[in-house]
């Protein structure tokens, strides 16, 4: 066998090898000059077969560089995108291996600098977990480093935060309405409905308590309930219980309830 033809590509860095006249695979300078390839070099089978070989992994290598350019990987990313490329396995994991020693595919940073991230936009721990597995990294680095980087008193600390301003945009809703919703809103992003309760009752009794517009529109809602079962001709204790269950209904807290009728009795 002869090489026939050396064609150099239009990037001006590769070469199309031909064969006895046919297309073989695309070389490099290095890969010229290492194995003196010419136009008119007799060359065996056993040295063209090194050849597709070493041209196969240069390529992946740069095909997965580019990849990488564009942000951070995952191995498991990475090795989707080649097998996609149509790179045979041994080519693909000889590539991998490469670019780990170099560290431009390093999982483990990449989970810090995930979680790190995920953080600023106030993920759940649950959500960026999801992710981070859903990436292909292993579950035991992934819980590892979020105990680490995000422990279960920090989420806390920014699902408060969250909650406060999120809180705020249904500040004229009744109780259960207000609390429905935002447990709705942060159960899609992943947080525990055991938390999401404990911080927003929190919050929204907080809220409650010196909210005086809240309050007084309750009172004024109140007020009307029991000028309606007074007219029925009910006695005070009557009275009182239909007027907690109609505010009840309304979506109210028994309790925020319970101090806005003891507050129209001390003014009665």
């Amino acid at each position: 066998m002869k090489i026939t033809e050396l064609k150099t590509q239009k990037n001006g860095t590769f070469y199309n090898l031909f064969v006895d006249g046919e297309f073989l695979c695309s070389v490099n300078d290095e890969l010229i000059f290492l194995h003196h390839l010419s136009v008119g070099k007799e060359i065996d089978k056993e040295e063209l077969t090194e050849i597709i070989k070493q041209a196969n992994l240069k390529k992946s290598y740069n095909v997965a560089i580019k990849y990488l350019g564009f942000r951070m990987r995952t191995e498991q990313e990475v090795e989707n995108y080649l097998l996609g490329k149509e790179f045979d396995e041994n080519t693909i994991h000889i590539t991998l291996e490469k670019l780990k020693d170099y560290k431009f595919i390093d999982d483990a940073q990449y989970i810090k600098i995930y979680i790190k991230g995920k953080i600023s936009e106030g993920h759940s721990r649950n959500k960026i977990k999801y992710y981070l597995i859903k990436k292909g990294l292993e579950e035991e680095s992934v819980i590892a480093q979020l105990q680490s980087s995000y422990p279960h008193d920090l989420e806390i600390d920014y699902l408060e935060k969250q909650m406060e301003k999120v809180a705020d945009k249904y500040s004229q809703l009744p109780y259960r309405d207000k609390v429905a919703k935002i447990s709705q809103y942060f159960l899609q992003r992943g947080y525990q409905s055991e938390d999401i309760r404990t911080v927003s009752n929190k919050i929204i009794s907080r809220e409650t308590e010196f909210d005086q517009v809240f309050m007084d529109r309750l009172e004024k809602l109140g007020n009307k309930y029991i000028e309606k079962y007074k007219r029925k001709g009910l006695d005070e204790r009557e009275v009182r219980q239909k007027t907690m269950e109609a505010l009840y209904r309304k979506g109210y807290d028994v309790n925020v309830i319970k101090r806005c009728l003891d507050s129209v009795g001390e003014d009665d």
